[in-house]
């Protein structure tokens, strides 16, 4: 039988462990900054973008976004991009004009999971025009 104490200690490793596996992780690449975080209800699921010049890390880019394919582009200039899904696998990409092609190619999302995702674009060398 299980006394308050050992109760509370299962309680606090279960704690203990949900906290440790949500929080900034390394996507191996530098242009790209990945954060998982818990839902405010904790079904939904959600992928926050944001896009910012990686020569000056304060400038925001009002992005466009290809997720699984499907073109997506943040016209209302707003801080975040959101876009809800079902937990699984995403390749996200993110490109501007005159900015090169940031691409994520497997982004696990679980259920109640809300990952920000921020993208930080390089100038593009080649010109525009010729």
């Amino acid at each position: 039988m299980l006394t308050a104490k050992k109760y509370y200690l299962l309680f606090m490793i279960t704690c203990i462990l949900s906290c440790a596996s949500s929080g900034k992780q390394d996507s191996g690449i530098e242009e790209i900054g990945i954060t998982k975080l818990q839902s405010y209800n904790g079904f939904s699921s959600y992928i926050q973008i944001n896009t910012f010049s990686y020569e000056s890390k304060e400038q925001e880019l009002p992005a466009y976004y290809r997720i699984n394919g499907i073109l997506f582009q943040n016209s209302d200039f707003k801080k975040y991009f959101i876009v809800p899904v079902k937990k699984g696998f995403y390749q996200i990409e993110a490109g501007f004009i005159g900015k090169e092609e940031v691409a994520l190619d497997a982004l696990e999302v679980g259920k109640g999971d809300s990952v920000l995702v921020k993208f930080y674009l390089k100038d593009d060398p080649e010109p525009l025009h010729e």
